[in-house]
Parts: C-alpha cells; sequence; structure tokens
C-alpha cells in the first residue's frame, strides 16, 4: 500500500460540530448526526468521543445522551436524558421514542415544543410523523394543513404532502409533490426513496432505478433500498448487480431470509442457459408446423379424412399417432404411407408432439364459486414482479389463474420461487390453488393453509418490520462496486428517528 493510501486509512474524520463544548443548537446537531452516520469509520471515532464525556449529571449527561442518539442508540439516550428538562433534551428524547415506535408518548412531547424557540419547525415536523407512523391520517391531514405558511413550501412540507397523496392513492400527485420536495432538497432521503417506491409502482422502471441508485450514494443506506434496487435490476435482467445487491444486505444480515431467497432466485436466473442456435432451430421448427396441409397435394380420400378430423395444420397431423390416423374410418395403409412422405419431407413424423392440452371441463369449474373465479387479478394485490408475469399471460381474473399449472408459471422469464410461494399464497386465502400439472383441472377447497400464513411481500418489498439502516460502500452500488461492497456493513437498527432530510428513511418509510 502506498504512503499516501495508509495516511487516507488512518487519517481521523473531522466533525464539524464538537459535542463535547459547543452551543447545542438543532442545525449542528442535524450537521452532526450526518457525518456520524455516513460511514463506519465516523461512527466508530465518534462512539470514543460520546464514551469519553463524564457520566455525571447535568450539562455533561444532556451531551452525552444527545451522543448516544446521534449513534441510534435510542433506549440508552432515553435514559441518560431522562430528568433533563431543557428544550434541547426534550426534543432528542422526542425523537429516540419516534424511533422506538413509542408515537403517542413522542406525540405528546413534540406538542409541547411546537413554540420553542430553535426546535419549533422540526416539532412540527416530528409530530407529523408520529400520526404518519402511527396511521392516524385524519389527525396527520389536520396537523399538515394547520402548518405556518413560512413552512408550507419547504421540502418537508412537500414531503409529507406527497405521503398523504399517497394514502389516498393519488400517485400523481405524490410523484409532484416529490418533485417538488427534491427541487428544494435534492438529497432529501426521505422523498428520494418514496419517490423511487411509486415510480416502480407506476412502471416507471428506469427512473426508479436512477432514484434509487442515487439512494445509494447517500450514506448510510438502509436495506429497504438495496432490495428494492435489486428486484428492479432482476426485473431488467441484470442479475450480476441484484445478486451484489442482496450480498450486500446477507454481509449486513446473513440470518435475512428474504434476501437470500431473492439472491438464489437472480443466480438461477443467470446461470439459465440459453442456446442461439437451438432457439433458432426451434423458431423454424414452429414456423413449419404452421403450414397448412392444404399447401400439399393430397389423394381426395386422405383430404377428406383429415379434414373430418379438423387436422388443419402439420401441427396438428403430428400431434396424432399412427394408430389413431388408422381408426379413423376410410384412412389406410395408403393414405398413411401418403402423411408420412410429406411429414418426412419436412423431417417431422407422426407422435412427435404430445396432443395440446384440453381445456377443463365446465363441470371443474363448478367446484369454485362463480364470484371467486371472475375476481378481477389486479384485487390479489399481487408484487410488481408477479403482476408482469399474469399481465404477460393475458391473465386477467383468479379464473384465468387457474387454468395455468406452477411448471408454467415457473417457466416464465424473472419468476421464481418466492413469486410463484405469494400467488398461491393468495389463491389458498380465496380456497383454491393452481391448476394440477398431471390434468387434474381445478381442485377444490384448500384447508391446509394455516391462519398465521401470510404472504412474502405485498409488493416484492421489504416490510418495515425487517428495516436496519446500514451504512454501505461510500461511492454506493454502481458498476466494479457492484460486485462487492466494499465497506463493512454495520448495524444500527435503532438509529430510524432522524427528521425528513436529516439522516435515512425511518422504519414507516419503507412499504409493508
Amino acid at each position: 500500500m502506498s504512503e499516501s493510501a495508509s495516511s487516507a486509512v488512518t487519517e481521523p474524520f473531522v466533525f464539524s460540530f464538537d459535542l463535547t463544548s459547543e452551543p447545542l443548537v438543532l442545525e449542528g446537531l442535524q450537521r452532526l448526526r450526518a457525518e456520524v452516520q455516513s460511514g463506519s469509520r465516523a461512527r466508530d471515532q465518534f462512539r470514543n468521543v460520546v464514551e469519553s464525556i463524564p457520566d455525571e449529571a447535568g450539562e455533561r449527561a444532556i451531551r452525552r445522551g444527545i451522543g448516544y442518539w446521534l449513534l441510534g442508540r435510542n433506549a440508552d439516550a432515553l435514559e441518560t436524558l431522562k430528568g433533563s428538562k431543557s428544550t434541547m433534551s426534550e426534543y432528542v428524547r422526542a425523537r429516540a421514542l419516534l424511533g422506538m415506535g413509542s408515537y403517542d408518548a413522542a406525540r405528546e412531547i413534540f406538542e409541547q415544543l411546537t413554540h420553542e424557540d430553535g426546535v419549533g419547525p422540526a416539532s412540527r415536523f416530528g409530530l407529523l410523523e408520529c400520526h404518519m407512523n402511527a396511521g392516524n391520517f385524519d389527525a396527520f391531514a389536520k396537523a399538515l394543513k394547520s402548518l405556518p405558511k413560512s413552512l408550507q413550501e419547504t421540502a418537508d412540507a412537500h414531503y409529507y404532502h406527497g405521503r398523504l397523496a399517497e394514502e389516498g392513492g393519488d400517485h400523481e400527485g405524490a410523484i409532484e409533490r416529490y418533485r417538488r420536495a427534491l427541487e428544494i432538497h435534492p438529497e432529501h432521503r426521505h422523498t428520494l426513496f418514496r419517490l423511487a417506491y411509486v415510480l416502480d409502482l407506476r412502471g416507471m422502471d428506469d427512473e426508479a432505478v436512477r432514484t434509487y441508485e442515487q439512494l445509494t450514494k447517500l450514506p448510510p443506506v438502509d436495506v429497504a433500498t438495496v432490495m428494492n434496487l435489486g428486484l428492479l435490476y432482476e426485473d431488467r435482467g441484470e442479475y450480476q448487480r441484484a445478486i451484489a445487491c442482496y450480498d450486500a444486505v446477507l454481509k449486513s444480515d446473513p440470518t435475512n431470509s428474504r434476501a437470500r431467497l431473492y439472491r438464489a432466485d437472480a443466480d438461477a436466473s443467470l446461470r439459465m442457459y440459453y442456446d442461439e442456435t437451438q432457439e433458432r432451430r426451434d423458431d423454424k421448427l414452429q414456423q413449419t408446423l404452421r403450414i397448412p396441409i392444404t399447401d400439399f397435394e393430397l389423394s381426395v380420400r386422405a383430404r377428406n379424412c383429415l379434414t373430418k378430423m379438423n387436422i388443419k395444420s402439420l401441427g396438428d397431423l403430428v400431434r396424432k399417432t399412427e394408430a389413431e390416423l388408422l381408426s379413423y374410418k376410410n384412412f389406410g395403409e395408403t393414405s398413411l404411407n401418403e402423411i408420412k412422405a410429406i411429414l418426412g419431407s419436412k423431417n417431422l413424423r407422426l407422435g412427435m408432439l404430445p396432443p395440446e392440452r384440453q381445456a377443463p371441463a365446465p363441470e371443474t369449474t363448478e367446484l369454485v364459486g362463480s364470484e371467486i373465479l371472475s375476481k378481477p387479478i389486479h384485487e390479489l394485490d399481487l408484487s410488481v414482479r408477479s403482476r408482469r408475469t399474469v399481465d404477460a399471460l393475458n391473465i386477467r381474473s383468479v379464473g384465468d389463474l387457474l387454468q395455468h399449472t406452477a411448471e408454467e408459471l415457473l417457466a416464465m422469464p424473472n419468476f421464481g420461487q418466492t413469486s410463484l410461494n405469494e400467488i398461491r399464497m393468495k389463491l389458498r386465502t380465496l380456497g383454491v390453488d393452481l391448476r394440477d400439472s398431471k390434468g387434474g383441472g381445478i381442485p377444490g377447497l384448500d384447508i391446509g393453509l394455516g391462519p398465521d400464513l401470510k404472504p412474502v411481500g405485498d409488493d416484492g418489498l421489504l416490510g418495515a418490520d425487517d428495516l436496519d439502516e446500514d451504512d454501505l460502500d461510500e461511492d454506493g452500488l454502481e458498476d466494479e462496486e457492484l460486485n462487492d461492497a466494499e465497506e463493512e456493513v454495520t448495524d444500527s437498527a435503532e438509529g430510524g428517528a432522524g427528521a425528513p432530510g436529516e439522516d435515512s428513511p425511518d422504519s414507516d418509510d419503507q412499504e409493508e
């Protein structure tokens, strides 16, 4: 290693705010929080700073408690700040409570701080966060409307207006609000995540990928961003990049079952062998099989027999065996030899393809109610990947889906075991399942589904309970860095308590 490279590794991180001595102002703490969370080197160094603050009451206890919050140690922050009633310590306590999911307790503190100098505007946005995370959207809308005029045109306000539009199903309105927020604050982390997510839902994959990639360059990078980006890479056929995303998550948490499952799907897709020569042969065969029988000179008897058997093309003919043809009235050895000669000229033979599968008999579908069969497929609320597969198969209703087997779905591009499990879970909640691959028709009620079984994920995304805030390589996941996330990913599961724009998205910002 060169001398310059060695010195770059050991050079201490220079923080822009001195927690041990400078006046405690929110702007300085927000800036320091972003620096602390920028990478493991900065975090390790700051941890030493916090531990160096004497563990005693008064001003030093407040600074130590704030330091714990900046490190994402919310429980330690609450314990250390207990009993302190300064404005800044109360604000940090509210943030720590919010990060731990104690929304009511956090809300009470934020309400008391909304008119305090220095933390009033941030407390108003903290109050909005409490209502939103608790799912109380009536109170959320009311508090958002009551924001002072001076705050209505901030990036945070546009972000929350976007969240409200999302909740109401107005994705176009949400996208417009998120873009306005990014015009004001291009690196607003919460906004970037929600914009990427909504763009993905709207099928605007290229822009969604670019937005997620932008987030990977703003450490710390959270798990949801990397997982969602991996899924989009898979949908684009960029399996190496998808695998790199899942590997980065697994490096942080080797027990993440979802990342392991998705990685296996991507690896299987990557290993699929494509034989271009065989593909051309198959295309040529299909063209040959579509040739009409009328293109060949046949005897009147042979032509009449084939017409009565509803054989219109060479494809229909090669699905018949010699025995089937000879069993037909007036069809003898002479006609058979005539047929075999025609097929031989095209390198075909009788019986080379299996008979076409017959549609299930009408009485089979009577096992399932017509209300279930006619249910639109979009009401199953499938993930993006599963939805694209059913669209490609022109599946519009549950009845259409039940005509297919698991093997047929798995044969579709970018459709793996995870997606199959999701579809089967959704169908079993309706008491039905996919058609048996052996041709058993639509099965009846399936009573094998336990009451606690749930789909892997409603949108193929990580749920809120699965998220940690982790640091990846400071340059993000791009080009050669995709093959190896160089900086060790470290866990800060308790650290999701920052206001929008301060740090990484809180757990509520990840789609369930």
